[in-house]
Order: C-alpha cells, then sequence, then structure tokens
C-alpha cells in the first residue's frame, strides 16, 4: 500500500502550532499516524510566498523532518552584488562561478527524526526544526554577504594590477 500523501500550504510558514491553521483531511490522518492507527503519512508543506519548502513523514510517536529553503539562481544573486561600479562581463562570468560554487557547497536543509509522548508536543518539535531552518537561512545570508564582499574586492583588486 503506498504511503498517503498530503500537500498543504500555510500561510506564513511551514508548519504551525495552531491546529486550525491545518486543512481538516490532513490533521485528523496526521493525529491517527501519531496514535498508530494506521500507517505513516507524509505532509508536504510549503508557506505562501515564501522560498522554504519541506516534508514531514509522520508515523506513531514520532516524526521524520525534512525542511529547506531556496534561494535565487546564481545568475540573479550576481547582479545584487554590484554597489558602485559596473562589472565587465568577464567580472560578472567570474562573480556568477563563484557565487554558483558557494551555493553548491552551502547547508540549505534541515533534517532531523522528532519524538513525543503527545500530538501536541510533536506538532512543537517540527515547529522547532523550521526555528532552526529560519536561523541557517540567516547565518547563509550572513555568509553570503560577505562572500560577495570578498568577490568584489578581489575583482577591485584585480582592476588596480592592470
Amino acid at each position: 500500500m503506498p504511503t498517503r500523501e498530503y500537500a498543504i500550504e500555510l500561510e506564513v510558514s511551514l508548519w504551525t502550532l495552531n491546529e486550525s491553521e491545518f486543512p481538516l483531511d490532513p490533521l485528523f490522518y496526521m493525529q491517527r499516524a501519531f496514535e498508530g492507527d494506521i500507517p505513516p503519512i507524509v505532509i508536504r508543506t510549503s508557506p505562501k510566498h515564501q522560498d522554504r519548502f519541506g516534508g514531514v513523514k509522520m508515523a506513531r510517536g514520532r516524526a521524520h523532518v525534512s525542511f529547506y529553503f531556496q534561494w535565487k539562481d546564481p545568475v540573479d544573486l550576481a547582479g545584487a552584488i554590484w554597489l558602485d561600479h559596473i562589472p565587465t562581463r568577464a567580472e560578472l562570468a567570474y562573480a556568477i562561478d563563484q557565487i554558483s560554487l558557494w551555493c553548491m557547497e552551502a547547508t540549505w536543509e534541515i533534517s532531523r527524526h522528532v519524538e513525543a509522548e503527545t500530538f501536541e508536543e510533536l506538532m512543537e518539535r517540527i515547529d522547532e526544526v523550521e526555528t532552526d531552518l529560519m536561523e541557517l537561512e540567516r547565518r547563509q545570508a550572513n555568509a553570503f554577504d560577505a562572500f560577495c564582499a570578498e568577490i568584489v574586492q578581489a575583482i577591485k583588486d584585480n582592476r588596480l594590477k592592470t
């Protein structure tokens, strides 16, 4: 029997502690899967107007949570780093290559197994994974800003040499 799967789109988050925001059908099956009355189910989630996505496989007393965020294409990200001069084609290509490499090596996902005694406690633990994901995204944004400053400085230094 295939795993039952539900897609939900909450207003602003991947998960919520307010059960009234979940569509009734998935919420009913989530509780039954937690209680072990039915086989595990999968909830696919993404908030409207956000760049975060995820999946929760819920089973008796536990869940496997995998949440991730996604940024724009490296070409678009490279276009945003030029503050005080227009890059040459070669400089822009260099920046795109460097940003692409950075994006490939960056961490974009948090996966975690969580267990709980009650359904409400499990919902809280899943919500904590989203909080950790938002913190990861904040740290990645800070690291990306610093990395872009290094790219711009390298280009400026190269311009001074020529």
